[in-house]
């Protein structure tokens, strides 16, 4: 609250402040000078902020009925989600429609990608343990989705030596919003609506937030 009534904007809190704060609490615990129940404990905290901010802003509620839809998967077993819920805000802000799924088995993936038109499947990878449930996501959406939908991987994983796309079985690898997008053949940022054409969104589940 002190921070916007200084006039810093949401977009800035979500965008800058929110991932510096979680890269300090990083380098505090791996200086030894705070406990992983306290990074864990924070990291929780940044990502309920980022949450509520975009669940308080108006603009984030109404998307163009035509809009592309996004599938963003955060696997079982990964701990590192605060990136994919800020991911997801920069998305919507672009005028995407942003579906979640959080710790859903690769059966409920399946579903959700069966139920629904996605243009861009992301899924976030943090480290080696992870890639085994990613690779089991890739291969249920390519078994479920008969249309081209792309799959891509970003994450922590892009920071180390590994051959992603390989591993994955995935179709791209992004570190941020606009090169995934690009990546996809989808524009950086969609439309702006008229009125009479947008959705409304208060009323989306609490996975889609």
């Amino acid at each position: 609250m002190r921070l916007r009534q200084d006039g810093v904007t949401t977009h800035e809190i979500i965008d800058h402040i929110v991932p510096a704060a979680a890269a300090m609490m990083g380098d505090r615990w791996f200086a030894d000078e705070i406990s992983f129940a306290h990074v864990t404990i924070g990291a929780a905290r940044l990502q309920e902020a980022v949450r509520v901010l975009g669940w308080h802003d108006p603009s984030r509620h109404h998307r163009h009925v035509a809009a592309p839809a996004l599938l963003l998967i955060i696997p079982r077993g990964e701990d590192h989600t605060l990136g994919a819920f800020v991911l997801a805000d920069q998305l919507r802000r672009r005028g995407y429609q942003v579906d979640m799924a959080i710790d859903r088995s690769p059966r409920e993936v399946a579903e959700m990608v069966h139920k629904r038109r996605y243009s861009m499947v992301g899924i976030t990878v943090s480290g080696r343990r992870t890639i085994a449930s990613a690779r089991e996501l890739v291969d249920m959406i390519r078994l479920t989705v008969t249309r081209v939908t792309p799959v891509v991987i970003g994450g922590a994983i892009l920071d180390k030596e590994y051959d992603t796309l390989t591993l994955t079985g995935a179709d791209h690898t992004a570190r941020d919003a606009g090169s995934a997008l690009r990546r996809c053949g989808l524009d950086p940022v969609v439309a702006t609506a008229s009125p009479q054409e947008l959705v409304d969104a208060a009323g989306a589940r609490m996975d889609r937030l």
